[in-house]
């Protein structure tokens, strides 16, 4: 089987970890190398030298069984992998056979800190925001950060106007309100595990950060996403066919919170008055 990446490192895993369970489930060798940037993932598994003419076969999105919660079996063959696989369902019915695949892992169990990621960068354009709401973020801090005095921010650095704005927000509103802003301008891998080890994580709707929550044993504050768009003029753009995450109690440490708002659209940022 080949992979055809598409997107960041989190889109990325999404398809790596799909198309390896398939493989190892069916005993077909996975060629594409893991992408590489936080995790250390062991090699792929050998199941020696694959039959020759064998036929084609793709498998997309649409390949998924929502019913049976995976992709169905085609039998022997020249597999290309593409698309999202972001199904939730996959991943947390999978997890321990993922975790066996992680070489090392920098979790650690005596953190106590609480985390907010912050996604923004290519979540905004003309067409489309998916920018969580500061108000969002806010109520998050009132209701769960009581016990803290920290409360660490996550975000990839920018220099633009609306991403400095948006910081100082709630760079200030956590000043005011008696506790300390900690923003470092990290690397990827070190923004990854500053999630991972937090004892609580106030989730965005990003899948970087859906896999620094995966591999945590932290409570999560998930995003109540739902695979949407929003449009200009706040028309919403639907489509939960690619895409569903954040969207099941897994564990008891998962917390979906849709009690901010019943109105879907007031958990995404107004960018569109900016």
């Amino acid at each position: 089987m080949e992979i055809r990446y598409g997107g960041r490192y989190g889109n990325q895993l999404f398809g790596y970890f799909s198309a390896r369970l398939y493989c190892e489930k069916n005993g077909l060798n996975l060629l594409t190398k893991p992408p590489s940037l936080c995790l250390d993932i062991l090699p792929n598994r050998d199941y020696g030298k694959n039959p020759n003419n064998l036929r084609s076969i793709g498998i997309g999105d649409k390949s998924y069984h929502s019913t049976k919660e995976e992709v169905l079996f085609y039998g022997k063959g020249n597999y290309i992998w593409t698309g999202l696989h972001q199904y939730e369902d996959i991943y947390y019915n999978n997890r321990d056979q993922i975790l066996s695949w992680i070489k090392s892992k920098s979790l650690s169990n005596k953190s106590k800190s609480f985390v907010i990621h912050i996604r923004i960068d290519d979540f905004i354009s003309r067409e489309r925001d998916l920018i969580i709401s500061r108000e969002y973020y806010k109520y998050c801090i009132n209701k769960y950060g009581q016990n803290y005095e920290e409360i660490i921010l996550v975000k990839e650095d920018s220099n633009k106007e609306y991403e400095i704005n948006y910081m100082n927000y709630l760079i200030d509103y956590i000043k005011s309100i008696n506790k300390i802003p900690i923003y470092n301008k990290n690397n990827a891998s070190d923004d990854f595990w500053t999630i991972a080890n937090a004892d609580t994580i106030i989730s965005s709707n990003s899948t970087f950060c859906f896999w620094a929550t995966f591999f945590s044993n932290g409570k999560i504050i998930a995003f109540p996403y739902c695979g949407i768009d929003i449009l200009p003029g706040k028309k919403i753009k639907d489509w939960r066919n690619l895409a569903i995450f954040y969207q099941k109690e897994f564990n008891s440490n998962i917390i979906i919170d849709k009690n901010f708002s019943e109105n879907i659209i007031d958990y995404f940022d107004n960018v569109w008055n900016e």
